[in-house]
Parts: C-alpha cells; sequence; structure tokens
C-alpha cells in the first residue's frame, strides 16, 4: 500500500496534461506554471526556480514518507 501511495505521487507531483484537459491550462499548479514560463513567457530563470521548488517539496515528502515507513523495507513480493 505503502508503495502504491509513492508510486501515484509521483506521477501525480508533475503531471500537467491531466488537469489542462480537464480544468484548462489556467490554474495554478506548479507543474502548469513551469511549463508557461517555459514556453510561453520564455522565462527560463524563473521556471527553473519554481522547479527547484517543486523538487525541494518532492524531496521533503519522501524524506518524510521514509522516515514513516521505511522504504527499504518495502519488498517486491
Amino acid at each position: 500500500m505503502g508503495a502504491g501511495a509513492l508510486l501515484v505521487f509521483i506521477l501525480a507531483i508533475g503531471y500537467h496534461i491531466t488537469p489542462a484537459l480537464v480544468g484548462g491550462s489556467d490554474g495554478q499548479l506548479i507543474s502548469n506554471m513551469i511549463a508557461y514560463h517555459m514556453q510561453t513567457s520564455l522565462n527560463w530563470g524563473l521556471a527553473a526556480a519554481l522547479g527547484g521548488v517543486l523538487l525541494l517539496v518532492v524531496l521533503v515528502l519522501y524524506a518524510v514518507y521514509e522516515r514513516l515507513l521505511r522504504v527499504e523495507r518495502i519488498g517486491l513480493g
């Protein structure tokens, strides 16, 4: 269950296609903001900073997850 939750979280954190198709691309999701600044406004510095913030948040959440569930003990079967 823990491995499944981790896989879903990893896929959901950077997904910007589904929210763009369902609710439009003007939502305030960080992946949409990164894509906008990379493709439309060409502000690559801000896109890199947002990508760094996203990476930092994911690493902190992963560290908390690992501390709570001890990921190395999750076996493949």
